[in-house]
């Protein structure tokens, strides 16, 4: 319950967003990691209206060069569109990567997006891409695990920086000439943000397993 409780050890609650819909849920466990609980949040009838659930995670120092591992579970019944129909994109702000010197861009992945429900990156002040071509064929009930690589570019107008992004075990997007042109590290983590609109009835669950981060290679 850390992420839930110990503001302090994270982000001082400042990127915080609807705590009360984050739990322990002691009955669902990530079986081949041989874990027993999982850390769940729960968007509460999102009809039209965006919700924000979230934990931002300072990391320990600032790095221009990370890899992110996460175990992710969708309930059957999410979505990122109302079945009625609403003004609000459909968008779900996954994962976000804070950028220093001034917090002015960042790092994203963003799942079941703007109507044609892909899977999205963005890098700080940039650009954009599409990074696989459907989020919803992962909303099925079982784990799945996404691993990021994010690198800044080592100048504003150099094509060096990299944005990888895999899906259970193939790599479904690689791009190692991008060019990142405002920030110079990743300064913390925010572990969701706003879902823009869901079901108009009912409860969508997203459970998150293990969460690891790394400062040089893993060797994936």
């Amino acid at each position: 319950m850390a992420l839930r409780e110990a503001c302090t050890v994270f982000q001082g609650c400042v990127e915080d967003g609807h705590i009360d819909q984050i739990s322990l849920d002691e009955t669902v466990g990530v079986t081949v990691l041989g874990l027993t609980k999982s850390m769940r949040y729960d968007y509460i009838a999102p009809g039209c209206v965006s919700q924000t659930v979230r934990r931002a995670m300072s990391l320990p120092s600032d790095v221009r060069d990370v890899w992110i591992e996460l175990y992710l579970r969708w309930s059957l019944n999410f979505t990122t569109q109302n079945v009625n129909g609403c003004a609000t994109p459909p968008n779900h702000k996954l994962l976000f990567g804070y950028v220093v010197p001034d917090l002015s861009g960042r790092w994203s992945l963003m799942w079941g997006q703007q109507g044609h429900l892909g899977v999205e990156g963005e890098w700080p002040r940039a650009g954009w891409a599409e990074v696989a071509p459907s989020g919803a064929v992962y909303w099925d009930g079982n784990w799945h695990r996404v691993r990021l690589h994010w690198k800044f570019s080592s100048t504003a107008s150099a094509t060096d920086g990299v944005y990888q992004l895999w899906i259970d075990e193939p790599i479904v997007y690689d791009n190692r000439s991008l060019t990142t042109t405002e920030g110079n590290a990743i300064h913390w983590l925010v572990l969701g943000a706003n879902l823009d609109q869901g079901i108009p009835a009912g409860t969508m669950s997203l459970w998150w397993g293990r969460i690891r981060v790394w400062n040089e290679d893993p060797g994936w």
